[in-house]
């Protein structure tokens, strides 16, 4: 392909090229926070996902979505026509601007300030334009509009966020099981977003993958019909995989009242009316919980709980004793735990917390509300 670049000015096109090619390293750096924050921050993924999954879809938005914002930047901001007749110049002042953003979003990034990288390069056009042709070089109204999407985003951004967090709050987390009525929501949240992305891809398209020749129409019904399909997929495969793993998470956590080899005789009413076919049931157990950091043993009037994580430092109860599990959750954070109730470990008094030293003996070991 044939670009016609002077021969004099192919050295400001490769400048250009490793000065975008860090920006995009700063844009990448700085703005994936946005995403890691919350997705890694709920534990919904791991480092090592987020950071793929962002290399992905970081790639195909910027070609399937970029290219409108491309144009805006390029020709939306400054008026260009000023340069016909010094192509140069406009390189230079292109190059500078992306210096400019470049090294402030770096330093933001070091600063662990999350910035913008759209404010950055738009004020960093706005200022190689006002040096070089004052006022004139600016389109005005078409900033305004930009500046005017800088304070209309966020307030759009919260609306749309408290409006799906109260059907979520009503329709699912106000249930007393949260989980059904979940994954009944699940194929829903599914469509939306593919309906949205689709949407967005097939109606700013870029023109070289021809999306501009697509109806409005055409779009319509690819966007809800992929929505739609996607949808019955997620229904028939996805949530009764989701139903499974988070069941068999949940009751590897938890042996309903299994006692646990090795234990001291745990005391409390019915302790010693454990039926033998529920005996029976320990050895088919063990195995699947063996890999688990805790085993929780619910009974009428006590709670029991084996440590078997190599990396236990804390130990968290977030649920009352008596009739019900306690449920414990591991939390490097912490330096002591916090368990609520007066506790044994192999009979031993621990009272209501421990030390890391001190779970770190009692690993293996039956920890035991005392009654």
């Amino acid at each position: 392909m044939d670009l016609n670049i002077p021969q004099e000015q192919i050295w400001m096109v490769v400048i250009g090229f490793i000065i975008a090619f860090v920006l995009a390293f700063g844009i990448g750096a700085n703005d994936v926070a946005n995403s890691f924050g919350t997705s890694v921050g709920s534990r919904v993924l791991t480092l090592r996902q987020a950071i793929i999954l962002a290399s992905i879809f970081e790639t195909l938005g910027a070609v399937l979505l970029g290219a409108k914002v491309s144009d805006t930047i390029r020709k939306g901001v400054i008026s260009v026509d000023l340069y016909t007749n010094d192509t140069m110049l406009l390189m230079t002042g292109s190059v500078a601007a992306l210096s400019g953003s470049c090294v402030w979003l770096l330093a933001a990034t070091l600063l662990r300030l999350p910035v913008s990288a759209t404010h950055s390069i738009v004020g960093a056009t706005v200022g190689f334009a006002l040096v070089n042709h004052g006022t004139q070089g600016i389109q005005w109204k078409k900033l305004g509009f930009i500046i005017g999407s800088w304070f209309i985003s966020p307030v759009m951004a919260g609306i749309v966020s408290t409006g799906i967090f109260f059907v979520c709050k009503f329709f699912i987390l106000s249930k007393k099981d949260a989980l059904e009525p979940g994954l009944r929501f699940l194929p829903i949240f599914y469509a939306i977003t593919i309906v949205v992305n689709l949407f967005s891809v097939f109606y700013d398209g870029p023109e070289m993958l021809y999306f501009d020749r697509i109806p409005l129409w055409g779009t319509f019904i690819i966007s809800f019909g992929s929505g739609i399909i996607c949808a019955i997929i997620v229904r028939l495969v996805v949530v009764p995989w989701q139903r499974r793993r988070i069941r068999d998470s949940v009751y590897s956590t938890s042996t309903e009242g299994l006692p646990v080899e090795g234990a001291p005789e745990l005391v409390g009413p019915g302790a010693r009316s454990e039926s033998s076919s529920r005996r029976d049931s320990i050895a088919e157990e063990k195995e699947r919980l063996t890999q688990t950091d805790t085993v929780i043993m619910p009974t009428k009037d006590y709670e029991a709980t084996l440590i078997t994580s190599p990396n236990i430092t804390s130990i968290n109860e977030d649920k009352e004793l008596n009739n019900k599990p306690i449920k414990v959750v591991l939390d490097k954070s912490d330096d002591v735990a916090l368990l609520g109730s007066d506790y044994k470990v192999d009979g031993d008094l621990a009272k209501n917390s421990l030390t890391p030293a001190e779970l770190t003996n009692a690993k293996g070991k039956a920890l035991c509300a005392s009654v």
